[in-house]
């Protein structure tokens, strides 16, 4: 009571002190806020400057303060003007005022001013609203400025551009978020701080009251909740950084520096950016900001809760067409903008329109929920932006007192004015337009449709200029019945970007031709483009593809289209022919399309400004008027087979600087990079093409299905195996035999690699070891078991593959041998077994490092079952040349590709020590290097001439965890290579099967270890892991989960309470000091017993079942004696019982004792198991001993009936355990952090003259087509013969032999003296393998013919395979059955049809792949002849997430025919409900439907499609199922955008996919089961594309499955297998639904157009038809049109 008193006496004081200082105080000049900007308007002849300063202020009158000069030269005012911009909102008053002010300043450097200027603590002047903060807190503002001229624009700085409400209102119940809309015209990046000093009179309150939070980068103010209502001051700081350093400079001579936000900035970066003008000398010190303004105003928490917080419920929300938050419209002078405002409400009314903007700005009512704002810019705003901001005030229907505001949204109007002209000729189109302040901020990203037309070519300081054929820089065509109408557009959106939400520049145009004759399309072979222009006379560009890097033989226009395979190189060259001397050709964009359109939306960059973007292209040395490229083919990912390259080129006059030519390549992030022409320094940009290019597929797989026509091509593209092994001899024999010895069985290198084959019925393993060794003579040393249990070997084969190169003599011969294990477990095998020194066996060859070094390798060996495939751990696969040969003076690269059959990273290894056996020699001798993560050798220059041994291991780790079983019952970890690795990593939180063995764990020292937390549950083939703890040590096992009934156990000294139990638990560590365990080899019955000098444990009946073997499995450091523990068997068998689970706490404590395990024998019943879920309790198990504290936490033990041993009673009924099938941890076995290690050695013979070239093609021989590329992947087929053609040539010397390396039974056949062919045959063994198939060719100098030069390495992968596949057509459906190989099953996460979001997996089993589609559906594509209907689609693993591949593992090709009966027709209308019918679900359907409002209440009327949309403006759409059957849910698994009716459309945009949101603009609404309710902003496809249609793969499901698609709901990309597998009829087909279109309707557009031209000529339009797959199919009850399955025979 007291203390109250003294607290109401102290606010009597405080009430007094104010009343005595101010007397009565009055609002009515109180402020709510305020805000600054400034624009630079000119530099004056007499050297002054100008600036516009722009500053509102809300007041409780319409009073405005003035400002003060705070720092530097503020000017003289020269003008002011002043207007009302808006008053009053329901209930509260309030007046914005704006004061426009213009000053002169003697100089452009900054300045600072603060307000207010005018005090009264009556009246307010001067001080903020009464507010929950303060009754009379002083009101402050400061602007710093700065008019500097920027280095990055060469004009003055411009201050960022803000507004907000005067006065924004919430409820206090209701979180609310507002975006402070900000735009800085300079593009910097701007930031919203909250001022926390009044000292800088940024701010008087300063900070912000509980329940608000600022987000300072996205400038966003959001209110969660707050129980005191009233008026809150907002005090906010907006400042603008440059986002790359620059410096502004002055007037007099000074200048400073700017640097981006996010720079670590010292405060004078001297060194940072580029120096100032020569003539500024001095450095001014400056804030960091560019410029700080002020943004102040109020939020007014009303007293009162909203009934609902959902916007559309009492807070208003907006409707079409009100246009989104943050777009940008296009404003022209005295031209009136408008901008119509719709907003309801469900329960209240909308009262108004509260707004705010630039002076003139007013508003409309045109009914209760629609307004109009209009503005009118004059002049003096031309060039400027002006925010525009606004929020729909509502009351409450029965109490009118309560208000609600929408959301607040804000516009950017930019104003400007074009002056466009368009002039048409016969052959071109050119637009003139005006530069405008929005045309130079974006001129960096300005383009035509096609964006890599050069807008900058002919333009000017004053006007943008772009000349354009009427056939390129993606000019479209339409037409009329008299005229074609050639359509362009100069836009500022995003090229790289499918879709735009929004751009400041649009400007289309348009030449109106009159028809005259028909067009045509012609893909031949493309003559010379002829062109003529002023300065550079007439000149051609002739565009080829060659044979090969030499450039000698050019493809013959007779051959076109240019037959190629995927990642076979392709050369390319473009040639200029003119008139002109000193002129030079400039490339400077390439692009890729699969069809002859280069305005292609699907299209992939080869060249861009200059700079090459694709990493396999070459440029190849030529003339300056040549360009001489080639690259990797590749092909598009869709049904595309063939490819167009186009590409723009110029002319320029050589050495003339500022050219485009002389700017060579420029990068997308270094500003503008369009060169201001000079004269005729530069011709026009010209877009040439050339092609197609034909994809071949390799040997094809035909497979029909019953009753149709149909080829399907199986083409199987495995990853790259290539290895290099290289062997090499010397070649001067005389020389060859060293003092102590002869080299006849020397060594140039080996591999190893191996396959595991099959695991017998008798519980053995097979696996197949690959050996290649190449000694002098063909000698092939063995291997001895390192360790481990290495079998016995059942079969040997022998082969030789390769022998002897010009020169050099040399055996390599392959040894295959198969083994018979034991068990999976890992070993090692080492060579050599037999050393001679004199013959030299178990020797490597004598070399510049050693005369006399013993050949070593080693291989590890790991055949467990691992976690992620379930099947046997594959290694690496490896091969190498047996000889490599280089000159000494040319630099070359060994691509050692390697092959990881699970999908592995692999890494190549320089072994550096011979203990290991990796090595003898050890290490790279100088000249040569290694990429250990590319596996790429090379080789640079050495002065030691000779054989130089190469010595490698190859490694490979998987690319995320997983464990290896073994058939023992222990596991071990893998981790990825990049993943920190512990030494020895115990426990992994693993669960594991239940028929494992458990071992006892032993580790001296003391130590604190603590096991992974696992879950387990017994069974009766599972035993318990014992801990023994000694010597002050501490052991924690953590969540092991063991079931068991109670036992009570008592001697003399100690009662113990256990039970008859199994227990599985995770590895626990056991830690004690130097201490003999022994287990005794005995069989256990009853309990195992455990004795010490004072304390007698008796546990119940443990099953271990184990050989006796040593083990230390702890990641710790052993400083004791060795502890050996030895185990024996101990059967036990259970009877039936029911328990329940209780946490189980063992405490031992014991001085250093030898512990002997008695021996037990426990017989039970076995146990029932009929419950997937198990209760079990056991009682608390307590023993005590000396000093050490063990605990085993959480412990879980299923079990069976209780044994008693001696002085202990132990009563347990029969009972009945429901269990599912329960897992145990097992015992963790150590072993080296690789999956595996294998040995790839070889020798490089450096020879000792120089090459008189190192160019490829002159000496060096190059490979022609149709040689395949390096790595590329072939399908070969048990018992055919692989083929493969090598052609390869040289201009200076002779093409003398192919060197081969590869499988047993492979060979070489000459067919010309520069043509191979290399043949195998592959035989069931090899089935579902890949082998590595290498080659070199090798040339001798025409003059010194013992000159020899090799080409480069190239290795192919054969994939060995045999497919059965099985097509079924109907009259709705396609359905193909693949059976699961190898390569499916590696793949089976990435299959995909053309569209990858159709499931794979619904239907398929463990045997074969199933795929089920409509004809219309998951991107199936139609093509016709005059009589049939095909639909064709794919199996691939190509990634759908790119545009083109150059490489994929699995492609099936399949197809149905149908014959025609109808016409078939488009139909682009509002889509009526879709109707299906299945097993399980009966008739069911799905409406799409486009909704006014996130309140779903009004769909979009059917007659009003296509439905108009603005930019940005939010769209509300609605999926709804409906079914008879009870008890269902909706799924939408994925949802996309394309421009066209037509969802298999290659131009498309991802919305959601794999259930998961993509566009960072959706948001989800509630709804029913059967509902899904979504929105999204509003987008363009960038192009000339006005509509977008949305298509969705929906289905249904039964509720509450578990596995189910709809149960799995969001399942990201990287998450491995999503595809969920059917269960019954729980969950129906996928079924694709779309709707639209959306017509995007412009806010203003700019239209140009060209006089008619009477124009008679012929002209090749390669516009439009971009449709790759139409796929039209209409239901049946629709239309007429029937598709009848193609007969199997004449009598059907």
């Amino acid at each position: 009571m007291a203390s109250l008193t003294l607290h109401l006496l102290h606010l009597l004081l405080m009430v007094s002190v104010a009343s005595a200082w101010s007397g009565p105080m009055y609002s009515n000049y109180r402020h709510y806020g305020g805000s600054v900007t400034f624009t630079p308007k000119a530099k004056n002849s007499d050297g002054t400057f100008e600036v516009e300063l722009r500053n509102r202020q809300t007041s409780f009158y319409c009073y405005q303060n003035g400002y003060t000069c705070y720092y530097g030269n503020c000017g003289s005012q020269t003008q002011t003007t002043k207007a009302l911009i808006a008053r009053n909102s329901y209930g509260l008053n309030w007046c914005q005022y704006e004061v426009v002010t213009k000053r002169k300043l003697k100089n452009n450097q900054r300045f600072a001013i603060r307000y207010p200027t005018s005090f009264n603590s009556r009246y307010g002047q001067g001080y903020w609203i009464s507010n929950v903060r303060s009754a009379f807190a002083a009101w402050r503002m400061m602007a710093h400025i700065d008019l500097g001229t920027r280095s990055d624009t060469g004009e003055s700085n411009r201050s960022p551009i803000t507004t907000m409400m005067p006065v924004l209102r919430v409820t206090r119940n209701c979180p609310r978020s507002f975006n402070l809309t900000m735009f800085d015209p300079d593009g910097d990046r701007v930031r919203c701080r909250v001022p926390t000093s009044s000292s800088t009179y940024e701010c008087s309150l300063c900070g912000l009251v509980g329940g608000f939070s600022l987000d300072q980068n996205s400038c966003s103010l959001h209110y969660t909740y707050k129980n005191k209502h009233g008026l809150h001051p907002i005090e906010l700081v907006v400042e603008d950084f440059p986002n790359k350093p620059i410096t502004l400079s002055y007037s007099d001579g000074f200048y400073t520096k700017k640097n981006p936000l996010s720079s670590k900035r010292r405060k004078r970066q001297m060194g940072s950016i580029r120096g100032p003008p020569a003539n500024l000398k001095r450095y001014r010190s400056s804030i960091a900001p560019l410029s700080k303004l002020p943004l102040q105003f109020t939020v007014k928490v009303d007293s009162y809760d909203a009934p609902s917080c959902l916007d559309g419920d009492y807070f208003p929300i907006f409707l079409a067409p009100t246009p989104s938050n943050g777009v940008n419209l296009p404003a022209f002078v005295n031209q009136t903008l408008e901008i119509k405002v719709v907003s309801t409400a469900q329960n209240s009314t909308i009262h108004d329109l509260i707004i705010s903007g630039p002076k003139g700005i007013s508003k409309k009512k045109i009914s209760t929920e629609e307004y109009v704002i209009k503005w009118t810019p004059t002049d003096n705003e031309l060039n400027d932006h002006f925010p525009i901001c606004f929020v729909s005030e509502a009351r409450h229907k029965v109490s009118t007192g309560k208000v609600y505001q929408s959301e607040m949204r804000c516009v950017i109007a930019d104003v400007g004015h074009y002056e466009t002209a368009v002039t048409c000729s016969e052959t071109t189109m050119t637009v003139e337009v005006e530069k405008t302040y929005l045309i130079r901020r974006n001129e960096d990203n300005l383009h035509l449709n096609d964006p890599s037309c050069n807008l900058t070519t002919r333009s000017n300081k004053t006007h943008l200029v772009a000349v354009m054929s009427l056939n390129t820089c993606g000019t479209v065509t339409e037409e009329d019945a008299e005229n074609i109408i050639f359509k362009n557009e100069i836009t500022s959106a995003d090229p790289s970007d499918i879709i735009s939400r929004q751009h400041d520049v649009e400007i289309a145009f348009s030449c109106v031709y009159p028809k005259r004759t028909n067009m045509t399309l012609g893909y031949s072979h493309k003559n010379p483009y002829g062109f003529t222009e002023k300065g550079f006379g007439a000149f051609t560009f002739q565009f080829e593809f060659f044979d090969s890097e030499r450039f000698r033989r050019k493809r013959d226009a007779s051959t076109y289209p240019v037959k190629v395979y995927l990642k076979r190189k392709i050369f390319m060259q473009i040639e200029a022919t003119a008139s002109i001397p000193n002129t030079e050709l400039f490339v400077e964009s390439c692009k890729a399309t699969p069809y002859d359109n280069r305005n292609s939306r699907i299209n992939y960059t080869i060249i861009e400004n200059g700079c090459v973007r694709d990493k396999t292209v070459q440029i190849y040395p030529s003339s300056r008027t040549q360009f001489r490229f080639g690259m990797e083919a590749f092909e598009f990912i869709g049904a595309h087979d063939e490819v167009h390259i186009t590409c723009s080129v110029m002319l320029c006059e050589t050495g003339i600087p500022g050219t485009r030519c002389s700017q060579g390549c420029i990068s997308s992030v270094s500003g503008n990079h369009r060169s201001k022409r000079a004269a005729v320094a530069q011709s026009s940009s010209h877009s040439i093409s050339q092609g197609p290019l034909y994809l071949v597929k390799t040997p094809d797989s035909k497979a029909s299905g019953l009753n149709l026509n149909l080829g399907m091509n199986l083409m199987f593209i495995v990853g790259c195996l290539m290895f290099c092994a290289v062997v090499v001899y010397r070649t001067r024999k005389s020389k060859v035999a060293s003092a102590w010895g002869l080299p006849y069985y020397r060594y140039y290198g080996g591999s190893v690699t191996f396959t595991p084959k099959a695991q017998n019925s008798d519980g053995t393993f097979e696996v197949e070891l690959r050996n290649k060794q190449t000694s002098f003579y063909c000698y092939q040393n063995g291997y001895t078991c390192y360790y481990g249990n290495c079998g016995s070997q059942t079969q040997t084969t022998n082969a030789l593959i390769a022998r002897n190169s010009y020169g050099l003599n040399w055996c390599q011969y392959e040894v295959v041998t198969k083994r018979k294990l034991n068990s999976n477990q890992p070993f090692a095998i080492r060579y050599p077994t037999y050393h001679h020194s004199y013959y030299g066996q178990g020797y490597w060859i004598s070399n510049v490092r050693s005369h006399r070094t013993v050949w070593r390798m080693m291989a590890h060996i790991d055949l467990g079952t691992r976690s992620d495939t379930g099947e046997s751990n594959r290694s690496p696969i490896t091969n190498m040349m047996p000889v490599l040969r280089v000159n000494r003076n040319c630099p070359r690269s060994f691509n050692l590709t390697v092959f990881d059959p699970d999908g592995d990273r692999v890494r190549c290894r320089v072994p550096r020590s011979s203990s290991t056996y990796e090595c003898s020699l050890c290490g790279l001798v100088g000249g040569f290097s290694l990429d250990e993560n590319s596996c790429s050798l090379q080789y640079t220059f050495s002065h030691s001439t000779g054989y130089h041994p190469i010595e490698l291991v190859v490694e490979d780790f998987p690319k995320k965890h997983i464990t290896l079983s073994y058939s023992d019952g222990r596991y071990t970890s893998k981790h990825p290579l990049s993943s920190r690795r512990r030494k020895r990593q115990v426990q992994p939180n693993t669960t594991t099967p239940s028929n494992a063995t458990s071992f006892v764990t032993s580790t001296a020292a003391p130590t604190t270890a603590t096991a992974a937390s696992t879950t387990t549950r017994a069974s009766p083939s599972t035993t318990a892991f014992i801990t023994t703890t000694a010597a002050s040590t501490t052991t924690t096992a953590s969540s092991t989960t063991t079931t068991s009934a109670q036992a009570t156990s008592t001697d003399p000294s100690t009662t113990t309470t256990a039970s008859s139990t199994t227990t599985s638990a995770a590895p626990i560590t056991t830690t004690a000091a130097p201490i003999t365990t022994t287990a005794a080899p005995t069989t256990t019955s009853a309990q195992a017993t455990t004795t010490d000098p004072s304390t007698t444990t008796t546990a119940s009946s443990t099953t271990t079942s184990s050989a006796p073997i040593t083990t230390t499995y702890v990641p710790i450091t052993t400083t004791a004696a060795p502890v050996t523990t030895t185990y024996v068997p101990i059967t036990t068998t259970y009877v039936p019982i029911t328990t329940t689970a209780v946490t189980t706490t063992l405490t031992t404590t014991a001085a250093p004792v030898t512990t002997t395990a008695a021996s037990t024998t426990t017989t039970a019943a076995p146990t029932t198991t009929t419950d997937p879920s198990t209760t079990t309790t056991s009682a608390p198990i307590t023993t005590t001993a000396a000093q050490t504290t063990t605990t085993v936490s959480s412990t879980t033990t299923t079990s069976a009936q209780t044994t008693t041993a001696a002085s202990t009673t132990t009563t347990a009924a029969p009972t009945t355990t429901t269990a599912a099938p329960t897992t145990t941890s097992r015992p963790y076995q150590s072993s080296i952090a690789p999956l595996s290690k294998l040995p790839l050695q070889f020798s490089v013979y450096v020879d000792s003259y120089y090459a008189p070239s190192c160019l490829d093609g002159d000496y060096f021989p190059i490979f022609l087509a149709p040689t395949p590329a390096n790595g590329v992947n072939l399908p070969a087929f048990v018992n055919q013969t692989l083929e493969i053609r090598v052609v390869s040539t040289a201009q200076y010397s002779t093409i003398y032999d192919l060197i081969i390396s590869g499988p047993k039974g492979i060979y070489k056949q000459k067919i010309s003296t520069e043509e191979y062919v290399i043949k195998w045959t592959p035989t069931d063994n090899e089935l579902n393998d890949h082998f590595p198939i290498c080659f070199v060719s090798e040339a001798r100098n025409r003059v010194y013919s013992y000159h020899v030069y090799q080409s480069e390495l190239r290795c192919v992968i054969a994939d060995v395979g045999h497919h059965e596949a099985a097509v079924t057509c109907n009259e709705t459906t396609m359905t193909v059955e693949v059976e699961k190989t190898y390569l499916i099953r590696q793949n089976e996460d990435n299959l995909h049809l053309n569209d990858p979001s159709c499931n794979l997996t619904t239907r398929s089993n463990s045997t074969h792949l199933v795929a089920v589609m409509s004809l219309n559906t998951c991107g199936t594509t139609t093509e016709e002849d005059e009589d049939n209907i095909i639909f064709k689609n794919e199996i691939t693993s190509a990634d759908p997430s790119e545009i083109i591949s150059r490489q994929h593992d699995v492609e099936i090709a399949f197809s149905c025919v149908y014959p025609k009966r109808s016409n078939m027709t488009l139909g682009f209308s509002h889509k009526n409900p879709y109707a299906f019918t299945e097993k399980g679900f009966g008739a069911f359907t799905f409406q799409f439907e486009f909704f006014d409002s996130q309140r779903f209440m009004r769909q979009k009327n059917g007659s009003t499609y296509p439905v108009e949309v603005y930019l940005k403006q939010m769209i509300f759409m609605q999926m709804k199922a409906t079914t008879s059957i009870p008890n269902t849910e909706l799924f939408v698994e994925s949802c996309k955008a394309t421009p066209y009716d037509n969802p298999n459309y290659p131009i498309s945009y991802t919305i959601i996919k794999n259930g998961c949101v993509r566009d960072k603009t959706v948001q989800i609404y509630p709804s029913s089961r059967l509902q899904f309710r979504f929105g999204m902003e509003a987008f363009e496809f960038i192009g000339a594309h006005e509509e977008v249609y949305i298509t969705c793969s929906v289905m249904l499901c039964e509720t509450g499955i578990p596995g189910t698609r709809c149960s799995q709901g969001c399942i990201s990309s990287v998450s491995g297998n999503h595809r969920s597998k059917r269960e019954a009829a729980a969950q129906s087909s996928s079924h694709s639904i779309s709707q639209g279109p959306l017509h995007l309707a412009k806010t203003s557009d700019s239209k140009a157009s060209g006089s008619n031209l009477n124009l008679g000529m012929n002209i090749m339009f390669i516009v439009g038809c971009l449709l790759a797959c139409a796929v039209v199919v209409y239901r049946t009850r629709r239309s007429k049109g029937e598709y009848q399955p193609l007969p199997t025979s004449e009598t059907d």
